[in-house]
C-alpha cells in the first residue's frame, strides 16, 4: 500500500482525486516516520556541523514532512467528510508530536547551537546568518532549554492543544454546513444582485429544492448583508452567523476556554509572559494596549462623524434604529448615494 499511497506521491501535481480517508493512517504514520529517520541521521552526523550538514538537510526534511500532510488539512478545509475527519484526528497527535518534539531534540540542539558558535556560523551573513538566528530563537522558544521532565510536559500539552485548535475549527465547519435558509418567495431577495441570485438557485436545485437557498459560506452571507432590502432576512443570515457554536452540540465556548489555558501554561513553562507578542514589533501586551488606547484617541472624532452619517443615512431608508444587520446594507447605501462606488458593478 505503501507505493500506492498519494501522499507518499513524489510527483510535483498533487494527487488530490486519489486521497482517500484509507490512505491518511498509514501515509501519514509513514511520512513521520521516515522524517524522523532522518532528522535522528541529522543528529547523530558524527561530522563537524556545517550549513550544509545540519541546517540544510533539516530544511529539506521540514519541507517534506509538511508538503505531504499539508494536502489530508487542505480537503478538511474544502470536502470535509466523517471518515477522512476521523482518520486525521487518529493520527493528529502523532503529527503534533513530530513537530513539539523536533525542537526537543537534545542531539539536534547542540549540533545547531555548535554550528552557530562555529568559524563558520559566525562568518554567515545575509539570508543565512538569519535563518540561522530565526532556528536559533524558535528552538529556545520551543522549549529546547528546559529539562526533561519539562520537555514531557510541554509536549503532553501542545499535544492537547492542536487536538482542542482541531475540535474548534471542526465545530466551526460543522456549524456553518449545518445551517440553510430555503427561500421560495422572490421579493425576500430583492435587491440582491441577480449573479447571486443565480448561485442561491443553483445550490437550491443541486439539492433537489425550489427556490434558493442560502447557507453561512461568506459568499453566501455577504451579499444578503450588504444588498437584501428585506431586514428581517437580514437579522435572520445575521444573527445565524455571528452566534455560531455558541451552544448545543457544536458550542465552542469550553473549548475556548480550554485553549487559553493551555497557551498560557505553555508560556508559563517556557518563561515567557507574552508570548505570542515576543516575535512581533510592539514586544509586549502593554505596549499594545497602549498602541491601541492611542490610536482610539487620534480616530474617535472621525469615528463618530461617520458614525453620524451612517445613521442619518439610515433614517433616510426608514431605518431609525441602525442594528448590526443593517451596517453593511446603508453603507453599501451610502457608496452609492454619496461616491457612485458599487462593489457589485467593480466585482
Amino acid at each position: 500500500m505503501t507505493e500506492s499511497n498519494p501522499l507518499l506521491s513524489e510527483n510535483f501535481r498533487i494527487p488530490f482525486d486519489r486521497i482517500r480517508p484509507e490512505h491518511v493512517q498509514q501515509g501519514i504514520h509513514e511520512i513521520l516516520r521516515i522524517g524522523q529517520e532522518r532528522v535522528d541521521a541529522v543528529a547523530r552526523d558524527d561530522r563537524l556541523p556545517a550549513w550544509e550538514n545540519t541546517l540544510e538537510p533539516l530544511d529539506r526534511i521540514a519541507q517534506w514532512v509538511d508538503e505531504r500532510i499539508k494536502p489530508v488539512g487542505h480537503l478538511l478545509a474544502v470536502n470535509e467528510t466523517g471518515e477522512l475527519l476521523e482518520a486525521f484526528n487518529v493520527v493528529l497527535p502523532e503529527i503534533s508530536g513530530f513537530w513539539t518534539h523536533l525542537p526537543l531534540n537534545a542531539a539536534l540542539w547542540q549540533r545547531i547551537r555548535a554550528l552557530a558558535e562555529s568559524e563558520e556560523g559566525r562568518a554567515l551573513t545575509g539570508i543565512r546568518r538569519r535563518h540561522l538566528d530565526k532556528t536559533l530563537t524558535e528552538f529556545c522558544r520551543a522549549g529546547a532549554d528546559v529539562g526533561d521532565e519539562d520537555k514531557a510536559r510541554l509536549k503532553a500539552m501542545k499535544v492537547e492543544l492542536a487536538q482542542v485548535e482541531r475540535r474548534f475549527i471542526e465545530h466551526v465547519l460543522d456549524e456553518t454546513t449545518a445551517w440553510e435558509l430555503n427561500v421560495t418567495d422572490a421579493g425576500r431577495l430583492a435587491g440582491v444582485p441577480e449573479s447571486h441570485r443565480a448561485r442561491y438557485r443553483t445550490a437550491a436545485a443541486d439539492q433537489g429544492e425550489e427556490g434558493w437557498l442560502l447557507t453561512l459560506d461568506h459568499p453566501s452571507v455577504e451579499p444578503v448583508l450588504k444588498y437584501a432590502d428585506d431586514r428581517e432576512l437580514r437579522r435572520e443570515v445575521h444573527h445565524a452567523y455571528v452566534t455560531r457554536c455558541r451552544q448545543g452540540e457544536f458550542d465552542n465556548r469550553g473549548l475556548i476556554v480550554r485553549i487559553l489555558e493551555l497557551r498560557q501554561r505553555i508560556a508559563a513553562l517556557l518563561g515567557y509572559a507574552d508570548y505570542q507578542l515576543e516575535e512581533h514589533m510592539v514586544k509586549e501586551g502593554a505596549r499594545a494596549t497602549a498602541f491601541e488606547e492611542e490610536m482610539k484617541g487620534r480616530t474617535r472624532t472621525y469615528w463618530e462623524r461617520d458614525e453620524a452619517e451612517l445613521r442619518a443615512h439610515a433614517r433616510e431608508l426608514g431605518l431609525d434604529n441602525l442594528l448590526p444587520w443593517d451596517v453593511a446594507y446603508v453603507q453599501e447605501s451610502l457608496r452609492r448615494k454619496d461616491y457612485d462606488i458599487d462593489d457589485e458593478a467593480l466585482r
